[in-house]
């Protein structure tokens, strides 16, 4: 996802709609990454055992912040029209998927979905970068379920998330069981953007179309 928005800017800045790395990369993640029966992306993809066997394992887990900053990437390419396979389909599919399994109906955010089901809600990150994706995805195709649950989600997390004294976002809710793997990360920055970053950059851009401050 990273990647793919640094291309696009550079495709951006060089004026050349048609720059190679940006198509390629789309065909790679169409062809690697997204799961065409569910209409989502997969978690990632590693290598089975580095430096011994040259094989790929892809990991079926569907995590809420990859998929988000993926279908991000993926609208930016679209509204770039560059060319490569299906960016805006690929997006608004996955984007349908996060909305219909990720988000719970009172606007918690699940962090993963496995085959037993969703698990741990109401990270920060996923909560307003799931937001985010959600908004974006409204702006490009005008679908209003995605607006409601964008605003849905909002408001989840301005009830049970807002320190009024900090004037900022904790990471997790009190009751969150976090796993060993996931400490709690505060304003810091880990795989992903910060949660408090990523809820600025979502409040400015809704702010554009609803005069939210």
């Amino acid at each position: 996802a990273g990647l793919l928005e640094a291309l696009l800017k550079v495709q951006q800045l060089t004026d050349d709609a048609s720059i190679a790395p940006v198509a390629r990369l789309l065909s790679y993640i169409r062809a690697e990454l997204f799961d065409v029966e569910r209409g989502v992306f997969f978690g990632r993809q590693v290598r089975s055992r580095p430096g011994v066997d040259p094989t790929w394992w892809t990991d079926p887990t569907v995590y809420t912040d990859r998929n988000a900053l993926l279908i991000l990437a993926c609208l930016q390419a679209a509204r770039a029209e560059t060319e490569g396979p299906g960016s805006q389909d690929m997006a608004l599919a996955a984007a349908t998927y996060m909305m219909e399994e990720c988000v719970r109906q009172d606007g918690a955010v699940y962090h993963y979905v496995t085959e037993s089901g969703p698990q741990l809600p109401g990270l920060l990150d996923n909560q307003m970068l799931a937001a985010l994706a959600l908004w974006e995805a409204y702006q490009l195709s005008a679908r209003e379920e995605f607006a409601s649950a964008a605003r849905q989600i909002v408001r989840w997390t301005e009830t049970n998330l807002y320190d009024h004294k900090n004037g900022a976002f904790v990471d997790s809710p009190e009751d969150s069981p976090i796993p060993t793997w996931r400490p709690t990360m505060k304003f810091a920055d880990e795989t992903v953007p910060a949660g408090n970053a990523s809820a600025a950059r979502l409040y400015l851009r809704m702010g554009e179309g609803e005069g939210i401050v």
